[in-house]
């Protein structure tokens, strides 16, 4: 359903490249299929094109509340991988690996 929505979306800028309407409905699609650079360009190209148009603009701080609110509980998410004791164990066992490894090639 999205997909198509995308395609139909593409499809009209190529008759008509300033058009924010289709490109607020692929920042909708893209946005939905969790695609959120694809969809922050959109509707950025929306804004410009219609600058005047406050609803584009209240949808972006919003867009960039809920992006940014994602990145950082990835980044939570991520902070205890990296740097962590899970990492510390992943390397030490890909060292032993290689050992091992380099032991049955001799």
């Amino acid at each position: 359903m999205w997909q198509d929505a995308i395609k139909s979306g593409e499809e009209a800028l190529t008759f008509e490249a300033h058009n924010p309407k289709a490109h607020y409905r692929l920042y909708s699609a893209y946005r939905t299929l969790n695609n959120l650079d694809k969809a922050k360009d959109h509707l950025e190209t929306a804004i410009t094109q219609s600058p005047q148009d406050l609803t584009l603009r209240k949808e972006h701080k919003n867009f960039i509340y809920v992006k940014n609110k994602k990145e950082r509980a990835w980044q939570v998410k991520m902070s205890g991988f990296y740097g962590g004791k899970k990492l510390t164990k992943i390397e030490t066992q890909d060292e032993e690996e290689a050992v091992l490894r380099s032991k049955i090639e001799r």
